[in-house]
């Protein structure tokens, strides 16, 4: 019998965090399989995976791959996929036992009542590691719960409530019809994850529960600000292959809620490319932040004219004291939320 839910997971030299992420999961909860995917780590990483796979035969199975990062990995992973649900994880992240149990469970249910649902949400909540707080995000105002709902039952989300990868657990024949191919050998293709299949997401189903614990502030991780820095053009090559996938318009038209969903995470990574941009404060870098404004306005009006009017379009300054005082207020709003 094949799983209920295969969680895919890309690992990359994260042979430190594996047991907690394992042991989240393994000898708790049935119905899952983990589909690891060693990205070419150098560590231990991968005999570390391996011996998983040999205490948990039917549960865990792993492949390697030469390095060809995350989008890769979960490219590979979806490839590879059986059960009827797929949940990423990244490998130094955990998910709680207890709330998986009862997604797998209501899943189950669900598929017994034949509800098809494309798209299972839960929250996830941030975990700090300088100060050892967290930050839950919820969807309560945005989606109804415990019930199977479409796009025109949806609110329009408050600022923490836009969807993100963590939230997200897809039907994998939603994944696979969507023509889902991540881009290889690049970070922050999250973003491209949690939002091109959402045109294929008929049926939702919300259930508040905290399932996804996302770590921040690890030495060397993508999120972190100096990585940012360093690799902010992976991020506008990010940006700008969402502003591709979509016509404001089209998705308009389908369902207003749906579009407006995907403009508001557009509206966040325009924010987050705009502002990062302006920390780095070089000639080259304010030239970026004009290049990826222009690029969304002649490829996509609409969609440009909502962004424009959201939080991303007041941090869009054309002289060096708006740019200070954009960083300055982007950083307050981040303390006070403590996104990632």
């Amino acid at each position: 019998m094949n799983p209920t839910l295969t969680i895919a997971m890309p690992c990359y030299n994260t042979a430190e965090y594996l047991d907690q992420c394992f042991d989240s999961l393994l000898d708790k909860v049935s119905g899952i399989e983990i589909v690891a995917i060693d990205d070419g780590s150098t560590d231990e990483t991968l005999s570390i995976l391996e011996g998983y796979q040999q205490r948990y035969p039917e549960s865990v199975r792993v492949f390697h791959q030469e390095n060809a990062g995350w989008g890769g990995a979960i490219n590979h992973a979806l490839r590879e996929a059986q059960g009827t649900f797929m949940l990423v994880l990244d490998s130094d992240d955990h998910l709680n036992a207890e709330a998986l149990e009862r997604v797998v469970r209501k899943i189950e249910e669900l598929e017994a009542e034949n509800a098809q649902v494309d798209l299972f949400v839960t929250n996830f909540v941030y975990d700090h590691v300088a100060d050892k707080s967290t930050k839950q995000i919820s969807y309560r105002n945005m989606m109804p719960r415990d019930c199977v709902f479409t796009w025109a039952d949806t609110k329009n989300p408050s600022i923490s409530e836009y969807f993100m990868m963590h939230a997200m657990t897809y039907r994998v024949q939603t994944l696979r019809e969507s023509g889902l191919k991540l881009p290889e050998h690049a970070a922050y293709m999250d973003s491209i994850y949690a939002l091109h299949p959402l045109p294929h997401v008929r049926n939702l189903y919300y259930m508040d529960v905290d399932l996804y614990f996302y770590l921040i502030g690890r030495e060397g991780q993508s999120i972190e600000i100096e990585v940012l820095k360093k690799h902010i053009g992976e991020q506008l090559q990010a940006t700008r292959h969402v502003i591709d996938d979509f016509d404001y318009e089209e998705l308009h038209a389908k369902s207003p809620q749906m579009a407006d969903s995907i403009a508001r995470y557009l509206s966040t990574m325009m924010t987050v490319s705009t502002i990062y941009l302006f920390k780095i404060n070089t000639a080259a870098s304010i030239a970026e932040v004009r290049s990826i404004w222009k690029y969304l306005e002649e490829n996509d009006s609409a969609m440009y004219r909502f962004v424009k009017h959201s939080m991303a379009g007041w941090t869009y300054r054309h002289t060096p004291i708006g740019r200070a005082l954009a960083r300055g207020v982007y950083s307050f709003v981040n303390r006070i939320f403590k996104f990632a």
